[in-house]
């Protein structure tokens, strides 16, 4: 294969590596040649005193950076530990053509111990302020103070993505899959971050009183809060975004509401951007965070695999491992309990509908692409985008594509269509 074989000439002739950080060492990198294009970048991590960092990789082809999708590459990358490990790039998904000759391939690694934001809400609404700090991964892992009086976020990297799901996902029995789908490219061009797990019952008790009105939740604490959206923004300015056209900030929201209180209280680092902002995340960035440079229906890297169920529906063993459903809940559970995606994410898949600020564009539209691509700001519909499923959902509608309309808006001050919130930090819209 003419791929294969260019692409072993550039690796033993002139593939170089470089080392933006102390702790990586020992690299070597080769490709898997003459089986496969692939390319097998292996390292040493050491002396990060037991946390767990973000390896990143930017390739180089004379002196210039290349273009390449996350999905490209596989492996030890993101909540890495000390010790050897590999990371695999697939020139194939880069959408690299088999006649492709680089004079010179260069492998930077670039070492990030900062990739989560812990947000500090025990001081509870009495609090002047709420402090947070960026962190790497603990070396046990979350604890119930981060589903109750602490909300972490975890720094998504920007990139390029396909998303959408192919056609033959709807050829699969129990997936019902719409025309608007479709496989769509975009590219978010910064960094954002998005909750490593929903907004709980008990951050939510500290965000609007006191760390004992989360001793009160008892059991319940852990659990997903379920919010409408006029607690998430609002229905004055909150209703409309976007749009700018009429006069509306595309970012605003309401005093009183969820991410105004945020916006507020919060005290970010001084290393942050200044146009960063608290929201629920565009639909783009749900997906694109969701999938963790996957392209299959689970964010696990796994494809359909549905049972019958002699009580009707369907089992799917793969989802099993990820998310909470109608054929294995049916009620609400406590949050992180089931395996979180490559970039740590818990329960995108299930549990509750998460809703986006996306306004619902109806099963056969054809979804924005590109750069940060955004909803429709000219339409009269306030229907939003659920995305993810939940407990009580088949297990078609918690696939990483799927898309659910949410007439959330009911009257204007309606609190009783509720649903999940992941909230994000992002630039201003």
């Amino acid at each position: 294969m003419k791929m294969k074989s260019l692409i072993l000439a550039a690796t033993a002739a002139a593939m170089t590596y470089a080392v933006s950080a102390a702790n990586v060492s020992r690299v070597v990198v080769r490709q898997q040649w003459p089986w496969s294009a692939k390319v097998n970048i292996d390292y040493v991590l050491a002396n990060t005193s037991g946390q767990k960092v973000d390896v990143a990789v930017t390739l180089k082809t004379n002196d210039v950076a290349m273009v390449v999708p996350v999905s490209s590459f596989s492996g030890d990358m993101w909540d890495v530990a000390d010790g050897e490990h590999r990371i695999v790039w697939d020139p194939a998904v880069s959408g690299l053509p088999e006649s492709a000759v680089w004079a010179d391939v260069k492998v930077e690694l670039s070492v990030a111990t900062d990739n989560y934001l812990v947000i500090d809400v025990s001081g509870g609404k009495a609090a002047a302020s709420w402090p947070a700090t960026l962190q790497s991964k603990p070396a046990g892992g979350w604890t119930d103070v981060h589903k109750t009086t602490s909300i972490v976020l975890r720094r998504i990297p920007a990139g390029t993505a396909t998303i959408g799901s192919p056609e033959s996902e709807g050829e699969v029995v129990g997936v019902t899959r719409i025309a608007s789908e479709a496989l769509r490219k975009i590219r978010h061009t910064r960094d954002f971050w998005m909750s490593v797990f929903p907004i709980t019952k008990a951050q939510y008790g500290c965000i609007t009183g006191d760390v004992s009105a989360v001793t009160a939740l008892g059991a319940e604490a852990k659990k997903l809060c379920p919010f409408s959206w006029v607690q998430m923004r609002g229905v004055t300015n909150g209703q409309n975004w976007p749009d700018v056209k009429n006069g509306y900030n595309a970012s605003a929201v309401d005093d009183g509401s969820l991410m105004a209180t945020l916006r507020a209280k919060v005290t970010l680092p001084a290393s942050l951007e200044s146009d960063l902002v608290f929201d629920l995340p565009t639909e783009a960035q749900w997906e694109y965070a969701c999938r963790a440079g996957t392209t299959t229906p689970w964010n696990d890297g796994s494809e359909l695999d549905p049972k019958p169920r002699t009580q009707g529906g369907y089992t799917e063993a793969n989802l099993d491992r990820l998310g909470w459903y109608n054929a294995n809940a049916n009620t609400s559970k406590e949050v992180g309990l089931k395996l979180p995606n490559s970039w740590g994410l818990y329960d995108m898949h299930g549990l509750r509908w998460e809703i986006c600020l996306d306004r619902y564009y109806g099963k056969s539209a054809v979804l924005p692409t590109g750069d940060d691509p955004m909803g429709l700001s000219t339409t009269t519909s306030q229907a939003r985008t659920g995305r993810g499923g939940g407990a009580w959902a088949a297990f078609g509608d918690c696939r990483a594509a799927c898309r659910a309309q949410i007439d959330w808006y009911g009257s204007r001050n309606d609190t009783q269509q509720d649903f999940g919130c992941r909230l994000t930090l992002h630039m201003e819209q």
